[in-house]
């Protein structure tokens, strides 16, 4: 049969590792400032929670913000503790960020 492939195979799959492409790229052209990520369990603008979230707080020049799953540390952060949370850590080491 000619024509083009179906859409499923015309198009490939979003994954985590083009989402970090992408940024990286968007980093170094200048098109995007800063691309936050939680405090705490390391999520961004571009790679939601498991179960969906949004930004409760979010420092868009630092680039760090608190997702509603980790909702639990907003008192810290008002009071201005942005220290990163372990899972953030292990997954900025994975991203090579």
């Amino acid at each position: 049969m000619f024509g083009l492939p179906p859409i499923q195979t015309a198009i490939p799959p979003w994954s985590k590792k083009m989402a970090a492409i992408i940024r990286r790229v968007l980093f170094k052209t200048g098109e995007c400032r800063m691309i936050a990520k939680c405090i705490e369990c390391g999520c961004d603008d571009l790679h939601a929670c498991e179960s969906g979230c949004c930004w409760v707080r979010l420092d868009r020049a630092a680039g760090l913000g608190v997702c509603s799953e980790c909702a639990h540390r907003v008192s810290g952060w008002d009071a201005g503790d942005r220290t990163l949370g372990e899972e953030h850590e292990f997954l900025s080491e994975l991203e090579g960020d």
